[in-house]
């Protein structure tokens, strides 16, 4: 049966494997006081690097297989959002050009297994761009520039209220 090890446990194992060979090395001189013990402690320390490594891969390869099932499911949500615009679309046409031009405003068809049937409603129609409107009946959107202020900052500028932050981005391919 294989035990699968936490990395933290392998990382624990590695410091303490580490400081039994310091343990066996003269602090004065550097001389291996106990070779045998010494080559036993190097071998576990090297059977340990190899797990620590083996685990890290590992990890990778989880991550990687996660990335690709991730990708292929938004690959599904992107063909499904396409059938289903699709549909709207020739649903929308059905209605508005077959049935609303066909059946009459104001007429109805009652059948056991569909009903149709016309329902007033208002929407309010733009005859101007939204900047034209007086400003009691427009909403602003208020957002950063990140772009900006990072050409500003990289420029040698200041920008109050905001930085530049340099981060190390993990890529597994």
């Amino acid at each position: 049966m294989i035990i699968m090890r936490k990395i933290w446990d392998i990382e624990n194992d590695i410091d303490r494997i580490t400081d039994q060979m310091h343990a066996v090395v003269d602090e004065e001189t550097g001389e291996i006081t106990d070779e045998s013990l010494f080559d036993a402690f190097a071998k576990q320390l090297d059977e340990a690097n190899i797990e620590k490594h083996d685990k890290l891969i590992n990890v990778g390869l989880v991550i990687k297989n996660n990335q690709a099932e991730i990708d292929a499911r938004k690959a599904v949500i992107q063909q499904q959002e396409r059938k289903i615009r699709s549909l709207t679309t020739n649903n929308d046409w059905l209605k508005t050009q077959y049935l609303g031009t066909r059946l009459g405003e104001g007429v109805s068809i009652d059948d056991p297994r569909v009903k149709i049937s016309w329902r007033k409603s208002e929407r309010v129609e733009l005859y101007v761009d939204a900047e034209q409107l007086p400003s009691d009946f427009r909403r602003i959107k208020i957002e950063a520039d990140k772009t900006a202020i990072k050409n500003c900052i990289k420029a040698g500028g200041e920008v109050q209220g905001a930085g530049l932050v340099q981060n190390q981005n993990l890529i597994i391919k």
